[in-house]
């Protein structure tokens, strides 16, 4: 039996994918991210594209519209949520910390997404929300990974003294 890779590596910038079916939404937070924060976004609009990114190993955080209208892969229709539970059954994608964007939700909707889609965050709000995005994504990532950083700096740390 696979498992979920625990050791993912550290990348910088961090590389972030935005599955989102708002192009132009995708695009404007996609820029914000990079021109704010330096980080590596790209836009991806079709399942197939996010898997292959996720498995080659190109992402570190998966942005990901909870809802995608008309997104259909291997003819049948997808959502984000159903997006989100395939990586995380993938052993190669499995680590790979998913924020789902999903407004209008109530308490019950938000457990739902987080146990049964198992993202690992839900982001209440629009993606036009510049400050809120941005401190959505460190925290997801660098709590998800902060072990791995910290052992990360020791052995920086050890090395050179």
């Amino acid at each position: 039996m696979q498992t979920c890779s625990d050791a993912p590596k550290i990348t910088n910038p961090l590389r972030i994918l935005l599955v989102e079916d708002d192009y132009l939404l995708a695009e404007g937070t996609a820029r914000l991210l990079t021109r704010v924060e330096g980080y590596a976004a790209k836009v991806a609009d079709h399942p197939q594209e996010v898997m292959q990114q996720c498995e080659a190993g190109q992402v570190d955080v998966v942005i990901l519209d909870a809802h995608l209208p008309e997104t259909v892969w291997n003819g049948q229709s997808i959502s984000g949520r159903d997006l989100a539970q395939s990586l995380k059954a993938n052993p190669k994608t499995c680590h790979i910390p998913i924020l789902l964007v999903a407004t209008l939700l109530s308490g019950g909707d938000r457990s739902q997404l987080l146990g049964q889609f198992q993202a690992d965050a839900v982001y209440p709000h629009l993606l036009h929300e510049p400050n809120q995005i941005l401190t959505w994504v460190q925290r997801l990532y660098y709590n998800r990974f902060q072990r791995l950083h910290e052992r990360s700096f020791r052995s920086r740390l050890m090395a050179w003294a």
